[in-house]
């Protein structure tokens, strides 16, 4: 149900520590590339053909888990930054020059190819800390997740769970969306990388993955709300206002489920809000939507039935 923890990352591991170190390399001359990962060998039969599990949070707090042990401290933030930033290619995998031009951007070739060395050195002993097993490896100057890795990630639990419901509520299979939505809200820790705002690669991901977010609320709370699930709808309702705290579909939700236990005096506090809210914001009053709702729900209360 809606309540729920969130995704398989989060039960498995703990929040990595995000204390932010000085970058791997100076801004003086460049420094002499030292433990660059390994290139791939074809020798590496026993390694191969055993599977290992990538669990990661991205939704949220980063979390990092190799079979089922977290990475609890990295060298410095762009090692896990890099680790991110190949997670969220379809191919799990990024030419070196785009790296370099992502984390480095203006950088003399030299210096920025020299840095990702040393970063992804750092990136390989912090994944060592937990597991002698090769994550990220390269070949022809692209550097990729092991294939040999499976990985799972919240951020592809929670679109997969997305579109899995919007196929089930296309094709009018209203309680199989419910299941797949409600998977998609408990997969939802929070924004995409929360903690690193300020990388610009990040940013239209994030945004992205915000509304469609936004859009589940809006697609959840109906289906919530016809079949009486008033708490879960209180829930969220407050989450989409979190969201976008202008929303009167999210005021009205919440003034609808008040009124249904009974809590008038509830409803029509939020109702103030929302009127508060849409003039400070805005500069307008409530629709009449709003307000008709707030009606309704006062109705309901002296004639002891639920709004509709």
């Amino acid at each position: 149900g809606v309540p729920q923890p969130a995704a398989t990352a989060r039960r498995t591991a703990t929040a990595v520590h995000a204390a932010t170190p000085p970058e791997p390399a100076s801004a003086g001359a460049a420094e002499p590339a030292r433990d660059a990962l390994p290139a791939p060998v074809a020798s590496r039969s026993a390694e191969s053909a055993t599977r290992h599990f990538l669990s990661v949070q991205l939704l949220g707090r980063l979390q990092v888990a190799i079979d089922g042990t977290c990475i609890e401290e990295w060298e410095g933030r762009i090692p896990c930054l890099i680790l991110s930033y190949l997670l969220l290619q379809p191919s799990r995998s990024a030419a070196r020059d785009v790296l370099m031009e992502t984390f480095w951007p203006g950088a003399e070739p030299d210096r920025a190819r020299n840095r990702l060395h040393v970063a992804l050195s750092a990136l390989r002993r912090s994944i060592r800390a937990v597991t002698p097993i090769d994550v990220v490896e390269h070949h022809n100057h692209v550097y990729r997740i092991a294939p040999h890795i499976e990985v799972s990630t919240d951020l592809d639990e929670f679109s997969g769970a997305f579109k899995e419901g919007r196929r089930h509520r296309d094709a009018g299979n209203p309680n199989l969306a419910l299941e797949s939505f409600e998977r998609a809200f408990d997969a939802y820790g929070g924004d995409l990388l929360v903690e690193m705002p300020y990388e610009e690669w990040a940013i239209l991901p994030r945004e992205a993955m915000r509304m469609q977010y936004i859009d589940l609320l809006n697609l959840l709370a109906p289906l919530l709300e016809g079949r009486g699930r008033t708490e879960e709808c209180i829930r969220v309702g407050h989450r989409m206002l979190a969201e976008d705290p202008c929303s009167e579909p999210a005021h009205r939700l919440l003034m609808r489920a008040y009124g249904r236990q009974g809590r008038i005096g509830q409803a029509g506090r939020q109702y103030e809000i929302c009127r508060r809210i849409l003039e400070r914001e805005l500069g307008v009053t409530p629709s009449a939507e709003t307000t008709q709702t707030l009606e309704a729900t006062k109705r309901s209360a002296r004639t002891d039935r639920p709004p509709k």
